[in-house]
């Protein structure tokens, strides 16, 4: 959908490893430091900022808060699921003020 991906475009994304996005799945709410890959976004966030946590493929997993000192690089606030279902409630209220 052309509004999810808008949405998305120009926020930082935490990129996983390999086989570490099904901890995340099943609610694991800390991200390590370890499971992380790289960091995508320029500027590079900052301490409080939000992210979206991908795949390698950056498909979004969740959306949480980065901190690049701490053990746990992100915090997720949400999982990927319920903010498609935000996003597709948003943008069919847009389409319907339009």
């Amino acid at each position: 959908m052309l509004c999810y991906i808008l949405v998305f475009v120009g926020i930082p994304k935490v990129v996983l490893k390999k086989g570490k996005t099904q901890l995340f799945k099943t609610g694991n709410p800390m991200v390590y430091s370890g499971a992380v890959d790289r960091i995508v976004g320029r500027p590079p966030p900052e301490a409080g900022d939000s992210v979206l946590v991908t795949n390698g493929a950056l498909h979004p997993i969740a959306w949480g808060l980065y901190n690049p000192v701490s053990m746990f690089s992100v915090r997720i606030m949400e999982m990927e699921d319920e903010v498609s279902r935000q996003v597709n409630n948003f943008c069919i209220f847009a389409h319907s003020q339009q």
